[in-house]
């Protein structure tokens, strides 16, 4: 999932999930150009008819951080890197309830994967989706 991150205080700052358009009259930080979020921010602007105000693009989660603490921005990352950021900074979050903010990563082993293959899958992945993994693959 992606989550907004806010300077404390911020106007946009309360609970529960946020629609991303309701972020665009806000000053935006993000990663470098080609970042997928990125794109799916400025596709998002550009569905919603409005433009999408991009004030600084930096190379790293933690210095998105530190421009959103140092009140350039708010931004959008993904939420086990923005917690810790969060913390660390004395920022606020949000989640994003737009359904391109919610990533879903899979992993795929083939099914003669040998033992150190499927033991890097059990650490990746939680033991839910290890087990719903392993139930098709021997359907």
């Amino acid at each position: 999932e992606w989550v907004l991150i806010l300077p404390s205080g911020h106007r946009l700052a309360g609970r529960g999930a946020l629609a991303f358009a309701d972020t665009l009259d806000e000053h935006w930080i993000s990663l470098n150009a080609g970042a997928a979020m990125l794109q799916a921010q400025q596709q998002a602007a550009m569905a919603a008819g409005r433009s999408f105000k991009l004030r600084m693009q930096v190379r790293s989660f933690d210095a998105v951080g530190h421009m959103v603490a140092s009140g350039l921005g708010i931004a959008a990352l993904p939420k086990g890197a923005a917690l810790p950021i969060v913390r660390a900074m004395k920022l606020q979050w949000r989640l994003l309830s737009d359904a391109w903010a919610t990533r879903q990563l899979q992993v795929a082993i083939r099914p003669d994967a040998d033992a150190t293959v499927v033991a890097l899958r059990d650490f990746l992945l939680p033991t839910s989706q290890t087990a719903k993994s392993d139930r098709a693959r021997y359907k």
